[in-house]
């Protein structure tokens, strides 16, 4: 997606939203109740959630895929508190009072609350496994019943039970910070646990301070409402708008890029085990160990609590089944691709040996070839230059060989000059080099040799070929060869050793079945 300047944007809401806060408080403390002043309020309470559904709109336009769907399902719950608004403001002004609590505009609240929850749930469950997604949404539900549990025992009991509140009050009162907690402890795993996510840290921040915040504030307003604080909606109100406003300002910081960690911090590891939970379930056990009188909540969100860490037990059981088959399974993988790394290891070596010898080679006779033999005498020159260690040289051309081919074919032709390269191959030492330069024309180097060793050689590969007709297709090929022999002198470069030895070979080839040496 194509990355937008948002700078503006959020220096602009910078400013606005505490002038937009200030003004809220100033016409509620400042204003003596009137139409006038409840339609102000509602214009500006109704701005937070508008302003929020616009971010987001846009934050679904420029974002990816993965990212779209989380700001889709916020927008839809921002849709819905504003329906909620809607009917609060409809009654407020026409009938010139507070709607009875709970009213539908408390549905949509909350409907706007489930929303977000669910798509803190696909954030969380997009790159954890089915189980594990499982054992973490427990061990939310472990720490909300015991927090939901002590709060109602020690702070929502003793004045909503009083006061003879009925049930839906009751529920409504439960469900709002239940949700909120959800959402809270949902926010801190994905910000806190998770090594990778696409949402960006600063706008899990933003969202987990301002659940976090609103939450407090929502537990301070039930209880004020309910012990009957005259101040408490004017207070309580501006907030909810500042927590509207920051669940759209959040969207301003798509643009910023998620550092993937690699290692598990030691919060993760905690939360891996059953630390969390388990102290949890301690911290209640205590609490009903000093208040218990009767069966009562504590006994209640207790039993839930060991309910809920049984189950866990048995998903962390499965867990542990499932990461070791794919344990097994990924060493039997790697030792699968190791396997076969080695075999095309071993067959790339095979080739590599196959194309050096190749590349050193003459196709037809399994000689070493010009390039190799070139090589060769140039480290023989660079030898005998430092060691004064001499050699030999010699140049070995057959005669009218044009002959042969065209008498009896060039299949006879490669032949006989296989069974030459046989017949030089016998007749030189384990230390000598014999080659073909091409056609037919072979090389013989003689490493730690002098002049007089090379002639011998040479005659004696002359004489060898001379007296013995070369057998073929059942043809008896009579054969001479013509030689030139030439050894190292002192400062003789490769060009002019090779000029030499090349003009002996040149005089030999006029006579026939000749050894010159020079």
């Amino acid at each position: 997606m194509q990355k937008i300047n948002l700078h503006p944007i959020r220096r602009f809401l910078y400013f606005y939203i505490p002038l937009h806060m200030m003004l809220y408080y100033i016409i509620l403390f400042g204003v003596s109740d009137s139409l006038g002043k409840t339609i102000i309020t509602n214009i500006l309470s109704f701005i937070g959630p508008v302003t929020s559904a616009f971010l987001l709109f846009f934050a679904i336009q420029r974002t990816s895929s993965k990212e779209k769907v989380f700001w889709k399902f916020l927008f839809i719950g921002i849709l819905f508190s504003i329906v909620g608004e809607f009917f609060w403001y409809y009654n407020n002004i026409t009938l010139l009072k507070e709607p009875p609590f709970p009213s539908i505009s408390d549905v949509f609240y909350l409907l706007n609350y489930n929303i977000i929850l669910w798509a803190l749930v696909f954030t969380v469950s997009f790159y954890n496994r089915k189980t594990r997604t499982l054992i973490t949404i427990l061990d939310i539900f472990i720490i909300i019943t015991v927090v939901l549990t002590i709060c109602w025992e020690l702070i929502y009991k003793p004045f909503y039970l009083s006061s003879h509140s009925s049930f839906p009050e009751i529920f409504m009162m439960i469900s709002y910070p239940l949700t909120e907690l959800l959402i809270f402890f949902g926010l801190i795993h994905i910000t806190f646990l998770l090594n990778e996510h696409f949402l960006s840290k600063t706008t899990l921040k933003l969202l987990l301070y301002s659940f976090g915040i609103y939450f407090f504030v929502e537990v301070i307003f039930l209880y004020y409402t309910a012990i009957g604080f005259p101040l408490t909606q004017k207070i309580t109100e501006p907030l909810w708008t500042l927590f509207m406003f920051t669940i759209g300002f959040s969207s301003l910081y798509t643009n910023h890029s998620t550092k993937i960690k690699e290692n598990e911090t030691r919060l993760q590891k905690l939360m891996r085990g059953n630390f969390l939970p388990l102290s949890s379930i301690g911290v209640l056990i205590t609490v009903l160990v000093y208040s218990i009188k009767d069966f009562n909540i504590l006994m209640i969100g207790a039993f839930i609590c060991f309910i809920l860490l049984f189950t866990r037990q048995l998903l962390t059981l499965k867990e542990n089944k499932q990461l070791n088959q794919l344990l097994s399974i990924a060493l039997d993988s790697l030792e699968q691709k190791n396997k076969q790394l080695k075999e095309t290891v071993f067959q790339l070596e095979e080739l590599n040996k196959i194309r050096e010898h190749e590349a050193k080679t003459d196709f037809l006779t399994g000689l070493y070839n010009r390039r190799y033999i070139d090589e060769l005498i140039v480290q023989l020159i660079l030898k005998a230059e430092t060691e004064r260690s001499p050699f030999s040289l010699l140049i070995i051309d057959v005669d009218l060989f044009k002959s042969v081919n065209d008498r009896y074919g060039h299949d006879v032709g490669d032949e006989v000059l296989m069974k030459l390269a046989k017949i030089f191959k016998k007749s030189i030492r384990s230390s000598d080099i014999v080659g073909r330069f091409g056609g037919e024309e072979f090389v013989i180097v003689l490493p730690d040799s002098d002049l007089e060793d090379g002639k011998i050689l040479a005659e004696r590969i002359r004489h060898t070929i001379a007296q013995n007709k070369i057998e073929c297709a059942g043809y008896h090929i009579p054969l001479t060869v013509s030689i030139g022999c030439t050894t190292w002198c002192k400062n003789d470069t490769f060009n002019e050793l090779y000029k030499r030895v090349d003009g002996a070979l040149y005089e030999a080839k006029r006579n026939r079945d000749t050894i010159i040496v020079r």
